[in-house]
């Protein structure tokens, strides 16, 4: 929702007073968040924003034409204002124009921007826990520091068009760790490599919602979970992500078989970019109709680029194709086939 407000000096009494008009955009969490741990906010029904990371928006720049199909359209930067006010924490988007970033006048809407105010508690880690539920789904998300003003990236909402959004996030490749990791770093997530299935499957369960028909609720699975599954327990996973509380929707298979052939096809050709701790989306619709489609739709969407490395890059000293994520994606397809023919 945009909404014009003005300020006024009751609002700043102790700030220097100025007058100024400006839309400001409510945000709100975005509810179908099943991995990562930034928050994601709703900017408008088609596009949601998440804090900006140099790497990321440099990888969208230059992002391989081949694989521009895989990926959520970037529309851009925005300025993300949070403050505290009444045990709620405010969020809402302005230009860059908007003179509350020259003044550091941040009082502004302080009694106006209420409507989609974010449920807040104090927690164990010093930080802010956010509990917000929207469409029967609970999200919760922390932020240990609360910082005024943030830049924040602009993405294509890829659950716009659907009713029930079913998600998959699948952390992709064999190695967790950028090239700019610490020691420490390093040896914290070639552990944690080894210990789940990402070393040997090349992918790795982040979290996952599905809706269920018979009980009208969603199930989820979490990253923690993912963390702790064996070869088979990720297998029956995906397996599970396809059932709807009433059947599996074995009509989706096909379509996604397809997709990552695609996919890996496209990977294959491509030299010297890496897509270290990026996720694989996986989702569809599950909101049925009486009648199934003809043709039934599952999208695959790659995410998360703030360690991938792209070929244009000067510092960028890979070379040949990313073998981690392609070991992920033929884990995935020979998944997909294989609960095809038992079903």
């Amino acid at each position: 929702m945009v909404k014009t407000f003005m300020d006024d000096a009751e609002m700043c009494r102790d700030e220097p007073v100025y007058t100024h008009q400006c839309e400001l955009i409510e945000l709100k969490p975005y509810p179908y968040q099943v991995g990562g741990h930034n928050c994601i906010l709703v900017y408008d029904d088609e596009t949601i924003c998440k804090p900006l990371i140099d790497q990321e928006q440099l990888v969208y720049a230059h992002f391989p034409n081949e694989l521009k199909a895989f990926i959520p359209r970037c529309r851009g930067v925005v300025n993300v204002h949070f403050e505290m006010f009444d045990g709620d924490i405010l969020a809402y988007a302005f230009p860059d124009g908007c003179p509350c970033i020259q003044s550091k006048n941040y009082c502004m809407a302080k009694k106006t921007i209420h409507n989609n105010k974010f449920k807040f508690v104090k927690s164990d880690c010093d930080g802010w826990t956010a509990s917000v539920t929207e469409n029967g789904i609970t999200r919760q998300w922390e932020s240990a520091k609360l910082k005024k003003i943030e830049k924040f990236i602009l993405l294509e909402n890829v659950t716009f068009s659907l009713k029930r959004p079913c998600v998959l996030d699948l952390k992709m490749g064999t190695r967790c760790f950028g090239d700019g990791s610490t020691p420490a770093k390093y040896e914290r997530k070639k552990k944690r490599a080894l210990e789940s299935t990402s070393a040997a499957l090349g992918v790795r369960l982040c979290g996952m919602m599905v809706y269920q028909c018979d009980t009208g609720v969603y199930s989820f699975t979490d990253k923690y979970q993912g963390r702790r599954y064996s070869n088979e327990d990720f297998s029956y996973a995906i397996k599970r992500f396809f059932f709807n509380g009433i059947r599996y929707r074995t009509e989706l298979l096909s379509s996604l078989i397809s997709k990552l052939l695609i996919l890996l096809e496209q990977i294959e050709k491509i030299e010297c970019c890496r897509f270290y701790c990026s996720s694989l989306l996986i989702l569809y619709d599950g909101h049925e109709d009486e009648g199934y489609e003809i043709v039934p739709r599952i999208d695959v969407k790659m995410i998360d680029f703030a360690q991938t490395r792209v070929k244009d890059e000067p510092t960028n000293y890979h070379v040949g194709t990313d073998r981690g994520y392609i070991l992920g994606i033929k884990t995935l397809i020979k998944i997909a086939d294989e609960i095809k023919a038992s079903i």
